[in-house]
């Protein structure tokens, strides 16, 4: 009951935030305020009460296996959207009050780490950052697939092995890795064109919501994930730490990516959607992505 009333504080808490934002006299409100309590809310949420579940039942909703959705994931999965919400409507409403375009952040002056340039510069390195974390923690499953007991020890493979858990979590592992693949089409020429074998699609530019919705999913819910593992490390939660560092260190990296791959597939990296940062912003983007062997 007394984590449940703090729970219920945080929500009204959150829900105060969210209506202030809402109402029309709240530019008597500095947006720095509204802006750090959305994150403080969210922080929260991420921090305390959602954890792996909802990543572990999105990827088993893709291999149709819906037995583990119950009313705690779905609970978790309300937070997470009405956090993640608030927090986008206090960035909006932020640039909105300093005169900066609400889609990519970027002013009149176009200067600073919003410009084109420096936008293009640092979503390179974030989509990279994206793609090298995920196939850090697929490397450990794999090798635990193909018989190897890299970061666990011989007993804890052992078991593992009885249960085919090792060929479930290297299927789980080849997932999120063909995901951070796709993740260099950000910042690589085939990620704007759709191909000539996409038949209907070919020769069309890819919508910019369609690789930013998806990113922008995942990004939070691996985040979460690994600050869930973070905590429980801090906590002692897992034993043997030192024979067995493969089944949860790599987990502790995983804010990592989410947070590359938000910056990565941010609009401001890709010039907004509709804004008129968008035109210079795309040919930034463009010539980046025209590298040789892009």
């Amino acid at each position: 009951m007394h984590r449940g009333g703090r729970c219920a504080g945080g929500f009204l808490g959150s829900a105060a935030v969210a209506l202030l934002l809402a109402l029309p006299g709240r530019r008597r409100i500095p947006a720095r305020v509204l802006m750090g309590a959305s994150v403080f809310s969210a922080a929260a949420v991420f921090c305390t009460l959602a954890d792996v579940r909802i990543l572990g039942n999105l990827a088993y909703v893709f291999m149709l296996k819906f037995g583990a959705i119950n009313w705690t994931v779905v609970n978790q999965l309300f937070a997470v959207v009405a956090v993640v919400l608030m927090v986008a409507s206090a960035i909006i409403y932020q640039r909105r009050t300093s005169g900066a375009c609400t889609g990519c952040g970027r002013t009149d002056s176009g200067a600073g780490w919003t410009s084109p340039e420096a936008a293009a510069r640092w979503g390179r390195r974030a989509a990279y950052t994206a793609v090298v974390v995920p196939l850090l923690y697929a490397g450990t499953r794999w090798a635990w697939a193909l018989g190897i007991p890299l970061g666990i020890s011989e007993e804890l493979w052992e078991e593992g092995k009885k249960d085919d858990l090792w060929i479930a979590g290297a299927a789980l592992a080849t997932m999120g890795a063909l995901g951070s693949l796709l993740t260099l089409g950000l910042v690589r020429r085939w990620g704007e064109v759709f191909p000539r074998w996409m038949v209907g699609l070919r020769g069309r530019r890819v919508p910019l919501s369609l690789a930013v919705v998806p990113a922008t999913l995942v990004s939070v819910l691996v985040t979460i994930a690994g600050v869930m593992y973070i905590r429980l490390h801090l906590q002692g939660a897992f034993d043997n730490q030192t024979d067995d560092w493969g089944a949860t260190v790599p987990e502790m990296i995983w804010p990592v990516w989410g947070v590359a791959l938000a910056a990565a597939s941010s609009p401001t990296t890709s010039g907004g959607a509709g804004c008129a940062s968008a035109a210079p912003a795309a040919e930034a983007s463009g010539a980046s992505r025209a590298e040789p062997g892009g």
